[in-house]
């Protein structure tokens, strides 16, 4: 996820395996954006956010699927919410 709120998902196997020292474009974001999230996750087990929340499957992650190094999407709410903690 950017710090622009958008967020992207798509499979690790879209990263391609560059020789030292180069870079890949993981998200596109415009100037002054930075990534400030990344997790790598199964999709047999699903993503979860926030510790706590239910696991997102595909059908969840498909409003923020797309290619790599698109710009993204807008975030959904779950993404966005703070966590909670409980004491």
């Amino acid at each position: 996820m950017g710090s622009n709120r958008k967020a992207l998902s798509f499979a690790v196997s879209a990263l391609p395996e560059m020789t030292k020292g180069m870079g890949v474009t993981i998200q596109k974001l415009p100037p002054g954006q930075r990534l400030v999230d990344l997790r790598v996750f199964s999709s047999e087990e699903g993503l979860v956010w926030h510790e706590g929340q239910k696991p997102r499957n595909a059908a969840d992650l498909a409003l923020i699927s797309g290619k790599r190094a698109d710009q993204g999407k807008a975030a959904p709410q779950w993404m966005t919410r703070k966590a909670v903690t409980r004491s």
